[in-house]
């Protein structure tokens, strides 16, 4: 996340990852290897969290742990910002700050 927030992603592809011509056009060799790692590292990410997505609606639900909340809070508003074209870094950075809240607020309480 801090990464995005750097711009790193165009410093190494001149694509973009999502973008299909990335993979099908004429790219080099070298950004269609970053450009899989980066997909395959997302999917791998995501395929981990669904896994725990159980977990994730036990404390949502019946816990009404803040964590989760603050989790689904940015998520959604994650999910607007990137249906609402041109609102900007600053939505991002409110995204990423949510989610380093959450994983404090989950490591505070679980160390309780």
């Amino acid at each position: 996340m801090g990464a995005r927030e750097l711009d790193q992603e165009k410093a190494f592809l001149s694509k973009d990852v999502w973008q299909l011509r990335l993979y099908s056009g004429d790219s080099l060799l070298t950004e269609k290897l970053i450009g899989g790692a980066v997909i395959s590292l997302i999917l791998t990410v995501l395929w981990k969290l669904s896994r725990k997505a159980g977990f994730f609606l036990h404390a949502l639900h019946r816990e009404r742990a803040g964590w989760a909340w603050m989790i689904s809070g940015t998520v959604r508003l994650a999910v607007f910002e990137k249906t609402m074209d041109g609102i900007g870094r600053k939505m991002e950075l409110v995204f990423v700050l949510g989610m380093i809240l959450a994983v404090c607020m989950f490591e505070a309480r679980s160390r309780r």
